[in-house]
């Protein structure tokens, strides 16, 4: 008889409401269904998100089933954004994602931030590739490991429970996964 594979996107709720200490920079979103509509201002829309998690700026971690057929837990992840931008996948599956956390949100943001800016002025804006050096990378990791008490054990977690590494490559898959997918910014303008 084969063993049924853990559910990590479950273990992850469970960990996130259960945690004693903080890990990351993410919380459990209470009414996640009405802060959902609240952001996006529209019912049909919302329909295609299921949030994961609350940065602390407000700005909603979901899984956007963009093509009806895509189970949400196989969908990509992406930020919503509690100030209008960005919006954007950064992640192209939930392991992914949590590839990315032990870097934190604000690592996240930041390079959705890029991202965005550079899109809009390249001429102004360095590529993220030339912004996040792998030293500034670094940097992010180091801060959350300082900052958070509970980072450590969300590490432990993380490589026992669920199985995922933390990315060695952070930048690359959200690029792979802002490449791979529709842009969300348009798709929530239409």
């Amino acid at each position: 008889m084969q063993r049924k594979q853990p559910d990590v996107v479950q273990q992850f709720g469970e960990y996130l409401q259960n945690s004693t200490a903080e890990f990351a920079d993410i919380q459990p979103v209470k009414d996640a269904e009405a802060k959902l509509h609240n952001l996006l201002n529209d019912s049909q829309k919302a329909k295609a998100f299921r949030v994961i998690g609350q940065a602390g700026t407000g700005s909603l971690i979901a899984f956007w089933k963009d093509n009806k057929a895509t189970d949400f837990k196989r969908a990509p992840v992406v930020w919503l954004s509690s100030e209008g931008f960005p919006n954007s996948v950064f992640a192209s599956s939930f392991e992914e994602y949590l590839s990315l956390l032990p870097y934190g949100t604000g690592f996240i943001y930041d390079v959705l931030s890029n991202y965005y800016f550079h899109k809009q002025s390249p001429q102004l804006q360095p590529a993220p590739q030339e912004k996040f050096t792998a030293a500034k990378i670094k940097s992010y990791l180091k801060q959350n490991i300082s900052q958070y008490k509970g980072h450590a054990e969300f590490l432990t977690w993380l490589k026992d429970e669920a199985t995922v590494t933390v990315a060695s490559a952070p930048l690359d898959v959200i690029e792979k996964a802002i490449q791979h997918h529709p842009d969300l910014a348009a798709w929530l303008k239409h």
